[in-house]
Parts: structure tokens; sequence; C-alpha cells
């Protein structure tokens, strides 16, 4: 099955998020990938507990459902705390209707590190439903606050796509001629 990567594009939320360089909307602070991340020159950083929401790059047009959705996120705390998280979740275009269930990660460094896990789909898995997804991310805080700087997010797509494929047309074309 085939797999994309959909990254950040268009910012929906920003209320609460500072964006820190040179780019001009916040999600493209985070739109590099993993493996070429520039950490401390773009991110985005938060102090509070407010949503970010930001669309997702398109799916492919051949893209009929999705079988696996994983996450790659790069982060640091200015200041190491425990009782910190952060939460992810994808939606519709509409910003309400979720796609995925909302997955938890442990926020534990003040170093850059990057965290990685996967998705339940749990609401409608169709093409139409990953039109413009919206990925939402929020921080939670049992304790004491402190920034978190994300400087990645790279959402991981594993697809299933038409059963009627090139050559699947090709062999039909074939056989007609044969009559």
């Amino acid at each position: 099955m085939p797999i994309t990567t959909l990254v950040p594009v268009t910012d929906e939320l920003t209320t609460g998020w500072t964006k820190n360089g040179a780019p001009s909307t916040h999600s493209q602070c985070l739109d590099e990938g993993i493996g070429s991340a520039n950490d401390d020159t773009d991110n985005i950083s938060s102090g509070g507990t407010t949503t970010f929401k930001t669309t997702l790059t398109a799916v492919p047009g051949s893209l009929t459902s999705a079988t696996t959705v994983d996450y790659s996120l790069r982060y640091k705390d200015n200041i190491e705390r425990s009782g910190r998280a952060i939460h992810l979740q994808i939606f519709q275009s509409n910003g309400t209707t979720a796609i995925t269930d909302e997955e938890t990660a442990t926020l534990f460094s003040d170093g850059w590190v990057t965290i990685t896990g996967s998705f339940t789909i749990s609401g409608t898995n169709s093409a139409a439903a990953w039109v413009d997804p919206q990925l939402h991310m929020r921080i939670t805080a049992s304790e004491a606050a402190t920034t978190t700087h994300i400087t990645v997010v790279d959402i991981e797509l594993d697809y299933s796509t038409s059963s009627v494929t090139a050559a699947t047309k090709l062999y039909y074309y074939r056989r007609l001629r044969e009559y």
C-alpha cells in the first residue's frame, strides 16, 4: 500500500501560540520534515494550553481510505517539568468531525527530541473525509508551566487505493480487443 507524508500548510487557529523564525505562518515553521528539522531557527511555541489548528497537505487523489496513520513530532521544553503532555488529533476539513482518536504523548525533555506514535482511525475513513484534513494539538500541564517549542510535525498516512489499477484496465482493454 502506498504511503504519503502530510505536513502543516495553512494556519486555522494560532491563538496562544508564537511563531519563531522567518516563515510568514505558524504552519510553515512546522513543514520541513523530521530529517530536515531546523529546530532553533523555525518553530512555534506555547506556554499555555490553547489548541493549535492547521490544515495538512492534500492527500493523493488515488486514496480511498487510510489504513494506518502515524505521527512524528520534534519538540523541546524550555525547562524540563513533569506532568506535561501534548495531545494530537486529526479532523475533517470542518474542524469538528474527528477522523482519528486523540493521541497523547508525555513531554519530558529540555533538549530537542523526536517522539512518534500512531493514531487509531475512529471516524469516517473515506476519500471525502481526508480532503483538507486538520491537525489539532494542545499541551496540558499538571505542574508549573514552561514554554514548549515544536519544530516539525509529520503525519505518515498508509492508504488504500481504488482496486481498478492501470494494469487492470489494460488487461480488460486487451481482452476486449480479442473479441
